[in-house]
Parts: structure tokens; C-alpha cells; sequence
């Protein structure tokens, strides 16, 4: 064994004692606590304080030397067997250990990578992140393009935030006519789960792969922007720009960068027998905002920056305003600072802006002017347009429960690829990507033991407790929460409860009755507005509503929307065949939009083959030993599924003594059915579907498992697809079905042929049964 340390870009090889045991423990996800990821990782080993080690880690344990190596972080390191890799993380020095006076050793402590991305997120809340590229401006015809086309990354779902949205009703709040139209600026945006995770990658220099990032499940998936009643977040606005002086001289302002900088030495009032500055300084900044006629109305804020950060703000002003932003004593504060104003409004704002820099002491006071606005003439102020800053909206959650959120929504694995790079994938799609191993060889026949796992009674898995008034209404008729789902083991001896629970909120969604309108109504039982959890939901793209168009109101005049993004908490994956209707429930309730059970909810999808496994009365808990050739060993992956005298294991962890290459193995019997019978994730998302005489679209998502490659026969007959041929990864293809004008039933087959590292050929066909 060899390990390598990154110092200074440089890998450093580390000399080790001959005889000291190193041990690294590999698991991703574990029986006993299967809410949470774990990685690679090592007991505390030693390694010997020579001139080698003492240079790569500058000597640390004396404290007199100066830029050396920082124990306060992790280094980047990896792991070789043989000059085979084995393992790539950081290395935490834990401290160096003195015996007989001298300094013997360093403790080490060896990490995966894994960890690496927990510490990035530290305790940063999701509005860190920067949402600008999403900005856009504020104003009705923005808006209504933004609910009635299904393009860019910003969309505002028809959802009532202070009444519900009702359709086709005929009271006042029918959002067919005028009466109860909806008010252009009581929305809230939402924005591809997909963007924000760009945003996460761009802050942290990560990079996120793996193909599910592309099927529908995922893809498609929003995130309401809403963390408050209402909508009435301030645009960027400016900050004001200077365009002439009035009054004392006024030296602290810089006209190029619009910038005051205070100075206790400047500008103050003199006694006029000595000449000398007068004591008691007192600085003021005073401002006058004037709005212009059409803005009077509108509600605007002023702002003090004070070395770039605000120390003032003034809120909900309307109409000519006077603040005082800064009343600073030179005894309070006696240091020099840069000051910068700042004007914001709820939408478009014109206006006249004046400061009064006030300076006094005890010989009197002298004060400066600056006006944005001529005398006469141009210019008149200072005008913006309303730009919406998206970061606004934001919900109030880390960046990391956001993130572990969506690991726990999907049970998904993260399985780093460097330092900055992690594959994301489902725990089925990642199993079913392991080869198949036959250690019997190497397994020491006389010490094995066999247990029974630890479990739990129950497994409840949950979102955030809703107050919204639908799910209260469901929790009163059901004593449930709605979308939770709550697995029950059925067994006497076992007790206790485990708990999966997300950090967002999972509302009810209803559809207006003989009609194509779907919203939901973000008001509690009281039917007042109410600041939800996170919420996320599904694009279910346009929806033809111009038999009976929406009226969005702009202040002055309705304008009629015919079609309109749909947002719910299920996406049909199957074209019109619904028994792939996913949705983000954990258990299958039914579905508000198509009125049947949606059968495919979180739980099917992505736990039950882990969960029925584990609870399958036969299912042992093995612990075995083996001792493994260096490629064996290099070459193991926590999806391998082992093969042990006739029995087949998955991984729920190993530990590797890297000194003696001997292994210890906690396995579980796998009683999976692999390839197309099993459940979730075959060799495709879809194994046969039944649609009906409509032209419609579906995506096939083709995963490539533990074969080699794949390849597609071009499609012929009533489907068709742009992709065709051999295929060496997981593939999404787009499959276009026309319409059935035969009046008789028809099928096509989709045939993808699998080749196994052996050259071994398996087909499958796919069927597409389009009825009359």
C-alpha cells in the first residue's frame, strides 16, 4: 500500500511504518440507517516522523514555522495497491505523537470524497447561490409570456397565493372574466430543479453527472420560488447617480464611482478667532427621494451601503420622502468609510434624488448637496425599468438539505469521480450496473457468521407537515398526511421506527371539473396566505384553454391567455398510457388531473426493491473474510453483487486491511430478479405501453446495466426516432407515435439487443400497442 498526498499541486508519497495496519471502510448505503449516505473511510493509523514525512507535512507539530502545512483542512490524496489505484479522498492530520522527548509518529485519518462535498456546503442557505442569469424584467406582458409559453428557465405557475383560482364558476372568482381575473404581479416564479443545481456546480466549482439527470422524473422537476405571503419583492433598482452640486463644497463625493467617503478632517466649520476645526464632529446624510407623477403610487425603499454593505435601509415608502440614513459621532466611529445610496421599487420606478452631506461640530454646521436632476431640463431624475431579482423568492433552506433532499427524494447514490465531480443515480439503477462476482475462491470457509439484519417496525417516509387547507381537510378525513406513506412490517419481534423525511412540502393539486385548468391554493384553514415549505412540482408543459381564456389584469386593461404552463405534483412518462404516471407522493394517491390511482409514486420507484430485500424472511446478514488478489481488490465496487457458494450478496459494506490485503465483508442476501423482471428499473423505463389513437410523444430512457453496449433497430412501421445504433451508456431516445386513423388496433415492437462482456447477444423488444 501507497499513499499520496497534494501539497501544493505536487503528489507527495508517504512513508509508512511495515508494520502498522490500515484499514479503509467502503459503504454507500447501509441496512441499519438507509436514509443516509456514507463513504470511504479509515481508523486513525500512524506513520513515522521521518525526514520525508516532516518535510511533506513542514514539520507541524512546531508551531514557530511559518506557511506550513495547514491541519485546519483535508488534502487531497489517493490510495495505491501495487501501483494500482485503489482509492481517491483527503487525508485529515490528526496530531503528531512525542515519545522519550521526540516526535515518533503523525495520526492520520483517510477520507472519501464524499465528504469533500458535505464540506462545501458548510451552512450556506440556497439564496447564496447566484440566480442573476434568471433575472428578467417585471412587468404584465413579461409575466403573461412567461405563464402561456414553455420556454427559458423562469415559468409562473397559475397557483393562488390570496384566493383560490377558480375557473368556469361564474362568481367574482372566476378567472374567465374580468371580475376575477388574476393580477398579473400576485405570482410567484418557479424554476427548474436542473438550474439549480447549476448554480450549486458554478459556486463551488463542482461538477454533477449521471443520465437521470435527464429523464422526465428529474428533469421536469420545479421549485416554487415563495418565501413569503406575497409577491412584492423589490426590483434591482440603481444606485443614484450624481449630476450636480449645491451648498459647501462637497470634496468626500467621487462623481465617477458615485461614492462618498467620510473624513473627520474635511470640510468642518472653523472658530473664526483661532482658525481651528471645531470638536463634537457629527456627520448626517440626509436623502430626498420625489417620485415622478406616473410613480407616486408605487412603493419603494432607500438604502445606505457602507463599504459595500447595507447598514440602512428605509422600507414601503411612497410618495416625496426625506430619511436620514447616517447620524454618525466622529467619538462613536472615528474611521473613514465609503458610502453608496441606493433606490429600489416594486416595478418601474422615475425619480428625483437629492443628499445632504451634514457636517457638524462646535463651530457650526456646513452642509453639502448633490441632485441627480438638472436645474431645468435634462435630466430629470434618474429612471429603471423593474427587473426581477429571482434570488428574491428564494426559499429559506440550506444549500445542503436542499441538495440531501433530492438524494433522499430519489434514494439516490452519489458516487464520487474526483475530488469535484459525483455521479448521481438511483440505488436500483446503480445495483443493476454491477457485475457479478464469484469470491467463493477467497472467502476463509471457516469464519463466516450469519445474523439476522436489524430492522424496524415501521418506516415512515414524509414531507414537511402542510398547512395548506386541502391537505388539513385530507388529514382530518384520513389521519394521514397526504403523499406520506408509512411501510409496515408486519412483524411481532421487531419495534421501533425509522423515518426518511424531506425537507419540502407536497400540496394537493385540484382540477376544475370538465375543464382543462389545474392549479393548487396556497391558503391555510383559515384562508389566509401562508409561507410554505419548499415545494416542488412538476412541468407538465401547455394546456389549450382558449375555449375559455384566462384574464390576466395588468392594472389598466385584461389580457386573454389561451394556453398555460401546468405545474402539478405528477408527470405522465408514458405518453397516454397511464401506468407510468410518476408521481413525487411516496405512496400512490390519486391523481387530481386524471382522476385514477397514479401508480408509480416515490416509494415504488425507488425503495421497495431495497425494502422488500431486506424484509424477505430469508434474508441474512452474512460476515465473511477474504483474502484478495491487489487486482481483485482494486477492481471491487460497492454495486458488485457477490457470488458465495450458490448465494448472491449485495454489498453493504467491506473493510480493507491495505497492509495484509485481507477484506471483511458485511453482506445481504439479494433476492432481486435481475434484468427485465425486476421492479423500477429494467432494461428501459418502459416494458410495454398501450396508448391510445392520438399522435403523442414519449421518452424512452434505455439503461445499459452490466452489459457492454446496446443497440437500437431503427424504428419503422407507426414510431419513429431520430436515434438509432450501438450505444456504449445509459440513452434517452425521443419516440414519436402518429396517429391511428386505421380503425383496428396495431403494435410495434422496439427491439434493443444487449451484448454482454462475453459477446453474448440478449434482445428485447419493447411493444407499442396503439388502440383504434
Amino acid at each position: 500500500m501507497e499513499l499520496y498526498i497534494y501539497v501544493d499541486d505536487v503528489a507527495k508519497r508517504v512513508e509508512m511504518f511495515q508494520d502498522e495496519k490500515v484499514s479503509v471502510t467502503s459503504t454507500i448505503q447501509n441496512y441499519s440507517d438507509i436514509g443516509k449516505l456514507f463513504t470511504d473511510y479509515s481508523q486513525s493509523f500512524t506513520i513515522p516522523a521521518s525526514p520525508t514525512n516532516n518535510a511533506i507535512f513542514s514539520h507541524w507539530y512546531d508551531n514557530a514555522v511559518d506557511n506550513g502545512y495547514d491541519a485546519r483542512i483535508r488534502y487531497n490524496a489517493f490510495i495505491e495497491i501495487e501501483t494500482i489505484p485503489f482509492r481517491e479522498g483527503n487525508v485529515q492530520l490528526e496530531k503528531a505523537n512525542k515519545k522519550n522527548g521526540y516526535i515518533e509518529s503523525y495520526t492520520l485519518t483517510f477520507y472519501g470524497n464524499l465528504t469533500q462535498l458535505k464540506d462545501k456546503f458548510g451552512e450556506d442557505k440556497l439564496n447564496s447561490l447566484d440566480f442573476s442569469s434568471l433575472n428578467h424584467t417585471y412587468d404584465a406582458s413579461t409575466i403573461v409570456s412567461k405563464i402561456n409559453a414553455n420556454t427559458g428557465n423562469v415559468r409562473y405557475p397559475l397557483i393562488g397565493n390570496t384566493r383560490k383560482l377558480e375557473y368556469k364558476t361564474a362568481t367574482i372568482y372566476d378567472i374567465t372574466t374580468n371580475t376575477g381575473a388574476i393580477n398579473w404581479n400576485d405570482l410567484f416564479p418557479a424554476v427548474p430543479i436542473t438550474s439549480i443545481l447549476d448554480f450549486i456546480e458554478t459556486k463551488y466549482g463542482l461538477t454533477f453527472t449521471g443520465n437521470f439527470l435527464g429523464y422526465n422524473q428529474f428533469a421536469k422537476l420545479n421549485m416554487l420560488l415563495k418565501n413569503s405571503e406575497l409577491p412584492r419583492a423589490y426590483n434591482a433598482g440603481e444606485f443614484y447617480d450624481h449630476y450636480r452640486f449645491d451648498g459647501y463644497a462637497f470634496p468626500e463625493y467621487n462623481t465617477t464611482t458615485d461614492t462618498i467617503t467620510s473624513n473627520w478632517n474635511t470640510g468642518f466649520a472653523t472658530i473664526p478667532s483661532t482658525g481651528a476645526v471645531g470638536s463634537n464632529r457629527r456627520i448626517w446624510i440626509n436623502f430626498r427621494t420625489t417620485p415622478a407623477t406616473p410613480f407616486i403610487n408605487t412603493n419603494y425603499k432607500v438604502e445606505l451601503y457602507q463599504d459595500g454593505i447595507v447598514v440602512q435601509t428605509f422600507d414601503n415608502l411612497v410618495g416625496t420622502t426625506s430619511v436620514t440614513l447616517l447620524d454618525v459621532r466622529q467619538s462613536d466611529d472615528p474611521a473613514q468609510h465609503e458610502y453608496k445610496i441606493k433606490v429600489s421599487a416594486l416595478g418601474s420606478f422615475d425619480f428625483k434624488g437629492k443628499i445632504a452631506y451634514v457636517r457638524n461640530n462646535s463651530a457650526g454646521t456646513r452642509t453639502s448637496e448633490s441632485y441627480n436632476y438638472a436645474t431645468s431640463g435634462l435630466p430629470d431624475g434618474q429612471s429603471f425599468s423593474a427587473i426581477q431579482e429571482v434570488v428574491n423568492y428564494v426559499p429559506d433552506i440550506k444549500v445542503a438539505d436542499f441538495f440531501m433532499g433530492l438524494v433522499k427524494m430519489f434514494n439516490l447514490i452519489i458516487t464520487p469521480i474526483n475530488e469535484t465531480t459525483f455521479k448521481l443515480e438511483p440505488l436500483e439503477l446503480y445495483y443493476q450496473a454491477g457485475q457479478i462476482k464469484d469470491l467463493t475462491p477467497y472467502i476463509y470457509a471457516n469464519e463466516l457468521d450469519i445474523e439476522k439484519p436489524k430492522l424496524f417496525k415501521t418506516i415512515e417516509f414524509t414531507y414537511e407537515k402542510s398547512e395548506n387547507i386541502l391537505n388539513n381537510a385530507f388529514r382530518g378525513l384520513f389521519n394521514r398526511e397526504y403523499g406520506d406513506l408509512v411501510y409496515d412490517s408486519g412483524s411481532n419481534s421487531e419495534s421501533g421506527k425509522y423515518e426518511i423525511k424531506l425537507p419540502f412540502e407536497d400540496v394537493m393539486w385540484e382540477r376544475a371539473i370538465g375543464y382543462d385548468f389545474q392549479t393548487a391554493t396556497l391558503l391555510n384553514k383559515d384562508l389566509q396566505s401562508y409561507t410554505p415549505k419548499p415545494i416542488l412540482m412538476y412541468n407538465n408543459g401547455l394546456s389549450d384553454v382558449s375555449a375559455f381564456p384566462i384574464k390576466i389584469y395588468n392594472g389598466t386593461t385584461y389580457t386573454n391567455v389561451n394556453n398555460y404552463v401546468r405545474f402539478n405534483n405528477e408527470i405522465n412518462t408514458g405518453a397516454t398510457d397511464l401506468s407510468y404516471l410518476y408521481s413525487i407522493n411516496f405512496g400512490n394517491e390519486v391523481s387530481s388531473w386524471y382522476l385514477v390511482n397514479a401508480p408509480q409514486g416515490l416509494y415504488k420507484r425507488h425503495y421497495e426493491q431495497y425494502i422488500a430485500n431486506l424484509y424477505n424472511q430469508k434474508t441474512r446478514i452474512l460476515k465473511a473474510k477474504a483474502k484478495l488478489e491487489p487486482k481483485n481488490l482494486t477492481e471491487l465496487k460497492l454495486n458488485n453483487r457477490i457470488i458465495i457458494r450458490d448465494n448472491r450478496y449485495i454489498i453493504n459494506s467491506f473493510t480493507t486491511d491495505l497492509t495484509s490485503g485481507e477484506t471483511s465483508f458485511e453482506l445481504i442476501n439479494d433476492y432481486r430478479t435481475l434484468g427485465y423482471d425486476s421492479v423500477g428499473y429494467r432494461y428501459s423505463n418502459i416494458e410495454l405501453l398501450n396508448v391510445d389513437n392520438t399522435a403523442q410523444e414519449f421518452q424512452l430512457d434505455l439503461y445499459l446495466g452490466m452489459f457492454k453496449q446496446f443497440s437500437i433497430k431503427t424504428l419503422s412501421g407507426f414510431i419513429s426516432s431520430p436515434t438509432s445504433g450501438v450505444q456504449y451508456q445509459d440513452t434517452s431516445i425521443i419516440v414519436t407515435i402518429t396517429a391511428n386513423a386505421t380503425a383496428a388496433e396495431r403494435t410495434e415492437n422496439i427491439t434493443i439487443t444487449f451484448k454482454d462482456f462475453d459477446n453474448n447477444d440478449l434482445i428485447i423488444d419493447i411493444p407499442i400497442i396503439q388502440q383504434a
